[in-house]
């Protein structure tokens, strides 16, 4: 395989299984590294729909969250969105740690709609309102708007 470094795996590879991870871990499977990243948000977040989005002149993201009503696809107002950074390490024996930490939060408009100015970089997505919740994993060199189903 012409791609892959010595003695590991490949760049593709290794951004699918950081990327796999981060979204099973922003989903809630991994509660040790949700509990902490709830913790620093909850220190850093506004009250109310207030954003907490920095002046950051980067990339323009929009995430877009919808549900199903009946056969149709909805837009969801009001649901709180999170970016989180996704950053990790590959240990020498080969085991990824992968850490998410709270970047920004905003709540979705009458159209589903909530907007983020970002550094270029891994993001993962957590969108929930009522107990109904939708995530998603993004390198923003390559989207630009996001769907997010909430189940």
């Amino acid at each position: 395989m012409a791609n892959k470094p010595k003695g590991g795996m490949s760049k593709k590879a290794k951004y699918l299984a950081v990327s796999l991870a981060a979204l099973i871990a922003v989903g809630g499977f991994a509660a040790v590294s949700m509990a902490n990243a709830s913790s620093q948000l909850g220190a850093s977040s506004s009250a109310g729909t207030q954003s907490t989005q920095s002046t950051y002149n980067g990339e323009y993201l929009e995430i877009v969250a919808w549900t199903w009503s009946g056969s149709q696809k909805v837009p969801v107002a009001d649901a709180n969105v999170t970016v989180y950074t996704i950053t990790h390490s590959v240990a020498a024996n080969g085991t990824i740690t992968i850490t998410l930490t709270p970047f920004e939060t905003n709540m979705t408009n009458a159209h589903g709609a909530a907007y983020f100015n970002l550094p270029n970089g891994k993001y993962a997505i957590s969108v929930h309102l009522n107990g109904a919740r939708g995530f998603a994993v993004l390198d923003l060199r390559y989207y630009r708007t996001v769907f997010v189903e909430l189940r």
